[in-house]
């Protein structure tokens, strides 16, 4: 007695595909004083493999808080996309780390 293959039917789960933020560049003054408005621009670009929500957040490594509101943006496979600070120099140095990532 031998099995008979009487019916078949395939089907595909398609890999979900996400985003990659790549920081390419930041521009920023290295001094200011006190009080003064100063201007930070950051460069992202998708370097995933989909379309996503990339984000990009600014931190005062001095106490660890987010400077400013996190920005998004929906960017295309190979897009870039400048996010703009406008902040306020405080009345000490200033370390500021950049953080990018992608919504999951």
């Amino acid at each position: 007695m031998a099995d008979i293959i009487d019916s078949t039917q395939e089907f595909t789960i398609t890999l979900l595909l996400e985003g990659f933020a790549t920081i390419v560049s930041v521009s920023a003054p290295s001094t200011a004083h006190e009080g003064e408005t100063i201007t930070v621009n950051v460069t992202v670009r998708n370097d995933g493999e989909a379309s996503d929500t990339i984000w990009c957040r600014l931190v005062d490594t001095y106490d660890n808080t987010e400077i400013g509101a996190r920005q998004e943006a929906v960017l295309d496979v190979g897009q870039e996309t400048i996010f703009t600070w406008s902040l306020t120099m405080p009345g000490r140095d200033l370390t500021i780390r950049v953080e990018a990532g992608h919504v999951e």
